[in-house]
């Protein structure tokens, strides 16, 4: 079996650490990231870090200014809603192609994901972070029925965007666990339009939710 370089293994494992960081909202909104700094944290040279942050800047994830530098972004209300609404229509395409049964077969061209954490769900108070690994994980299997790589990839990105929208959102929300839940059931009895419906009430809550969650917080 061919093994990565190890220029490739480092950078690799920089991209991780630091999409990790930045989904999470581990920097400030607006923060520069400093190559150099970055570098001496992870211990690496500059050259995995500058490569790491260019591929999260052409991913969405920061913002790159030419000759000045890198920054993680500061995400406005109009910018969420705008990710919220194109979630909501991927994902709604993807299960009109699940209701195709000429549909299956193509899927298995697409690499598997990992199954979804049936763990997360069983505290009566979970974790906000389990809820939405959960949640973005029941997305990309949605988007998977597509068949179309290209969605599957826009909702991993809109996943990675909304990480932490969600993760707040969850903390606000009393039946986040529930709704899960349910989901979850009208997926796995193959119940796609009533799944497709209740995605709609999903995506509506958080419109309504939205200018609250923006005034409590700071982007």
């Amino acid at each position: 079996m061919a093994h990565k370089p190890t220029n490739e293994i480092v950078i690799h494992t920089v991209y991780n650490r630091l999409k990790g960081q930045i989904v999470n909202h581990e920097f400030a909104p607006g923060e520069r990231l400093i190559i150099e700094h970055l570098a001496d944290q992870l211990d690496v040279s500059t050259i995995p870090v500058r490569e790491a942050l260019g591929q999260l800047a052409t991913e969405g994830l920061i913002s790159r200014i030419p000759k000045i530098g890198f920054f993680t972004k500061r995400i406005s209300e109009a910018e969420i809603r705008n990710l919220y609404e194109l979630n909501a229509i991927l994902l709604k395409a993807s299960l009109d192609k699940a209701q195709t049964k000429s549909n299956l077969a193509k899927m298995s061209c697409f690499s598997k994901i990992s199954p979804i954490d049936n763990d997360n769900l069983k505290s009566a108070d979970p974790d906000p972070r389990h809820l939405v690994k959960t949640l973005s994980d029941l997305f990309l299997q949605i988007a998977i029925h597509s068949c179309n790589s290209e969605i599957v990839r826009i909702i991993q990105n809109l996943n990675d965007k909304l990480n932490y929208i969600r993760r707040c959102e969850y903390e606000m929300i009393d039946d986040s666990r529930e709704e899960l839940l349910h989901f979850r059931q009208l997926y796995y009895k193959k119940q796609y339009r009533s799944l497709s419906a209740a995605l709609d009430s999903y995506h509506d809550k958080r419109f309504l939710l939205l200018p609250g969650l923006i005034d409590g917080l700071r982007f």
